[in-house]
């Protein structure tokens, strides 16, 4: 197992739709010149989210030969294996994963779904001295937001980069 990062590029974030896609393409294909590299594990949540949602049949074609895992599909899964049709459930992602729609489009067939971008993710992501500061920013943030549903009940939040 092999892992490649986007650590001049990252975080995604903030950034358009094509240019996660760019950057993103451009990772895959060097990954999959590698000798004996046959499947990617996208675990960028905002590329998988882009990715998936708005390039799914280029990256089929463009990679017939190796396989694609994402962090949408994968996610979607656990998210309907553990909860009941018509629950509420709260997305917590970068601007751009709300954005691309991926998240939205595979959830609302069965559950209800509601979205937040926190403020300063990104930036405290890349500007943080440690997990306490963002942990704090984001848990006042949620506390807030959670607090208008007042009575319907969210039955599971998912937090992801």
């Amino acid at each position: 197992i092999k892992h490649y990062g986007d650590t001049a590029n990252a975080p995604y974030g903030n950034k358009s739709a094509k240019e996660i896609s760019e950057l993103t393409f451009k990772m895959a294909d060097y990954a999959l010149s590698k000798p004996n590299h046959r499947t990617n594990i996208l675990a960028c949540n905002t590329a998988s989210a882009n990715l998936e949602n708005q390039h799914a049949e280029q990256l089929q074609k463009k990679y017939k030969n190796s396989g694609f895992i994402t962090m949408v599909a994968t996610s979607v899964n656990a998210i309907s294996n553990q909860n009941a049709k018509d629950d509420l459930i709260a997305i917590f992602a970068t601007p751009s994963t709300i954005r691309s729609g991926a998240y939205q489009e595979a959830l609302q067939k069965n559950f209800s779904v509601i979205t937040m971008s926190p403020k300063n993710w990104v930036k405290n992501i890349e500007t943080a001295e440690n997990d306490n500061q963002i942990k704090s920013d984001f848990d006042s943030e949620m506390a807030a937001f959670v607090e208008q549903y007042g009575d319907k009940k969210i039955k599971q939040i998912f937090k992801w980069l």
